[in-house]
């Protein structure tokens, strides 16, 4: 009786084609095999060694050729003047620009108080500071976000006005959406705090 394991195989030409039973598994011809490719490379370490500093003098040549000039630009403002400083009143007036004719050496006078607060790590830990006004209690961040007209200057405003509020925990805890959004009001407060800073300059100089 044939069953379906011992029916001949037959190729399309009608010959009965011959399996051959797979070879058993030799550890040994794995190793020899191994031991030959391991020789041929130690015979030819040379050429090896030759293709190696061949590529690393053609990568060295074509960053020379294809060098690309950096794309990025940093400026850093800083006040180092010196002096004895005044009261609160006058250290606010200086952040904001204005001088009263002495010469102040807080760190947060002048142009450093808006590079400073443009700082991602400096600048977003004012935006979450919890601040009490005509007696909410909210982060910072919240009350500009609904009170200083920058939702204008977003495509979502109805979304970030209604549905959206950033929490009062910690930054490690905010979500990639959360951040981004931080990061952009905090960049229309640095653009709304350098405008003003400019405006009360230009008012300190009439």
């Amino acid at each position: 009786m044939i069953t379906d394991s011992t029916k001949p195989v037959l190729t399309p030409n009608g010959e009965v084609a011959v399996i051959e039973p797979a070879p058993p598994f030799d550890p040994r011809k794995l190793v020899r095999n191994a031991k030959a490719i391991f020789l041929t490379i130690l015979k030819y370490w040379w050429l090896l060694g030759l293709c190696i500093i061949l590529g690393g003098v053609g990568g060295w040549i074509y960053d020379q050729v294809n060098e690309v000039p950096d794309q990025y630009e940093a400026s850093i403002v800083f006040n180092l003047e010196t002096g004895s400083g005044g009261s609160e009143l006058s250290s606010f007036a200086s952040a904001l620009g204005m001088s009263s004719g002495g010469s102040n050496g807080n760190i947060f006078a002048g142009a450093n108080f808006t590079e400073l607060f443009r700082s991602k790590k400096i600048g977003n830990r004012v935006m979450t500071t919890p601040v009490t006004i005509a007696g909410k209690r909210d982060l910072l961040v919240n009350f500009y976000k609904n009170r200083s007209g920058a939702l204008r200057r977003t495509k979502n405003a109805e979304y970030l006005r209604n549905e959206f509020t950033f929490p009062d925990t910690s930054l490690k805890y905010y979500t990639t959406t959360q951040m981004s959004y931080l990061d952009m009001f905090r960049e229309y407060a640095s653009q709304d705090l350098e405008l003003v800073t400019s405006i009360a300059s230009q008012v300190s100089w009439n």
